[in-house]
């Protein structure tokens, strides 16, 4: 791991291979180790950069010694890893780790080739009356995970947000490491639902990223992901929507085979510069 300290930040970088670059980024509660199974392919031709965000792997925390966020985000991150390559990057990215890299594309759109993008949780796109019950159910959620934060209730606050997105009988019947690996991850995620949710752009901020990008979506995932999927695309002039129909939100985890297949499916088409936005299609290796 090579290590960057930056902004009161100290991050963690596992970089392997040598190429054009390809930046991976784990979702909420978890590490690059999320995507060693795709960046152990492209090494061969690449070089590809899998940082441990705030508050997780071997990253330091969001906090700094007197409990107060520190001025660097996860999209300060990314952007910081862009700035380095010499050439534009290709992204790859899921849930949380996918709205750093658009809010780092936004800062430096020069340094982006292309966005592979799981589900992104820009849940604030939803803040408007056509959206207003999913809006409000997103806001129970995020306000249980946040109270349950600050109550020191951590067990809470991980059973509320992963019954959401894994459901609650696959909680509940989660081996105990695991569990326990998530729980420790809580003050992160509630600092990052306080994030989102205080996010007040409309999806027009995006249209200053012009690159190709693929949006996978899970065709067993929540409304308001499938919902904040459509906002999102249509603010991009190259986007397409893939989708794998068995899947729920945790697609790099539960289909790694058919997230491969349609991560490099884009990776193809990017170089060819033949992102349609008009091919949306489903993910031919889903079962």
């Amino acid at each position: 791991m090579k290590f960057y300290d930056y902004k009161g930040a100290r991050i963690a970088v596992r970089q392997t291979g040598e190429g054009p670059p390809i930046i991976f980024v784990h979702c909420s509660s978890a590490s690059h180790k999320e995507w060693l199974f795709a960046a152990q392919h492209y090494s061969s031709t690449h070089i590809c950069l899998l940082p441990d965000m705030i508050g997780y792997g071997q990253s330091s925390g969001h906090l700094d010694e007197h409990g107060v966020p520190i001025a660097c985000s996860d999209a300060d991150v990314i952007a910081m890893l862009l700035r380095q390559q010499s050439e534009p990057a290709d992204i790859v990215a899921h849930s949380y780790g996918a709205v750093a890299c658009i809010e780092a594309a936004r800062m430096v759109p020069e340094k982006v080739k292309s966005m592979f993008l799981v589900e992104p949780v820009t849940f604030h796109l939803l803040r408007s009356e056509e959206h207003r019950d999913i809006w409000k159910q997103l806001g129970r959620l995020a306000q249980t995970v946040i109270d349950a934060d600050a109550k020191g209730d951590y067990r809470k606050a991980a059973r509320a947000y992963m019954s959401y997105w894994i459901g609650h009988l696959k909680w509940m019947f989660s081996p105990r490491r695991f569990k326990k690996a998530i729980i420790q991850t809580v003050p992160k995620v509630a600092h990052e639902f306080r994030q989102v949710f205080l996010q007040d752009s409309d999806a027009s901020v995006y249209r200053v990223i012009d690159c190709p990008i693929t949006i996978l979506t899970g065709g067993k995932s929540t409304k308001a992901a499938h919902r904040t999927t459509e906002v999102l695309s249509s603010q991009f002039r190259h986007c397409r929507t893939v989708s794998i129909p068995s899947a729920g939100h945790m697609m790099p985890f539960t289909h790694p085979a058919q997230t491969f297949e349609l991560l490099n499916q884009h990776l193809l088409d990017a170089a060819r510069d033949r992102i349609d936005p008009a091919s949306d299609a489903t993910g031919s290796a889903a079962t």
